[in-house]
């Protein structure tokens, strides 16, 4: 057994699937731009439980660091591309239990945090409740227990304050938006 490993396939199985890149830690979610260009997960410097997100590119193998949490955070994780590219949504945990979203433009910089109330997004069995992008890009639909129980909410990538989504009830878990079409997915467990 080696390090984690990221692979890329066809989807029809037309070509052999071929490792991209390894990780030193467990990666999580997996998000793929949609123009193509880049993947990002998570990794930790080995010898390290802090997570940061990390892009790769397929076509020319650059692997970068796109955030690295503050020494009073616990790590970042569950990456969601905007769906113009340019930016990317993580949730930035404080502890294992408790963290707030943060957009990063692809370029790097300052994360600006859109969530200010450390609500729980990590769970008993250790799943991640996750962040989508509306297909506008002005919206970010997330798993959050901010009502008691995992329910599903919105806030505008611009601030403000998130509102509890009609759908989903208790329990819901992993949003994903389609870029058409104006559906949402979600897993109710």
């Amino acid at each position: 057994h080696g390090p984690p490993a990221i692979f890329v396939a066809s989807v029809l199985g037309a070509a052999p699937e071929r490792m991209l890149f390894s990780v030193n830690h467990k990666p999580g979610t997996l998000s793929w731009s949609p123009d193509g260009k880049f993947i990002a997960t998570s990794d930790a410097p080995a010898q390290s439980n802090a997570t940061s997100i990390v892009l790769f590119s397929p076509d020319t193998g650059e692997k970068r660091t796109l955030t690295t949490p503050p020494a009073q955070y616990w790590a970042d994780f569950t990456p969601a591309f905007s769906p113009d590219s340019k930016s990317v949504a993580f949730v930035r945990m404080s502890t294992p239990i408790t963290g707030d979203i943060y957009v990063v433009p692809i370029t790097g910089g300052e994360p600006r945090r859109i969530t200010h109330d450390n609500s729980r997004h990590e769970f008993d069995s250790g799943v991640y409740g996750g962040v989508t992008w509306t297909e506008d890009g002005t919206e970010l639909i997330f798993s959050s227990t901010r009502g008691g129980t995992s329910s599903l909410w919105r806030v505008a990538v611009a601030g403000g304050e998130p509102e509890r989504l009609p759908v989903g009830g208790d329990n819901s878990y992993y949003p994903s938006v389609s870029l058409k079409g104006h559906r949402l997915a979600y897993t109710r467990l």
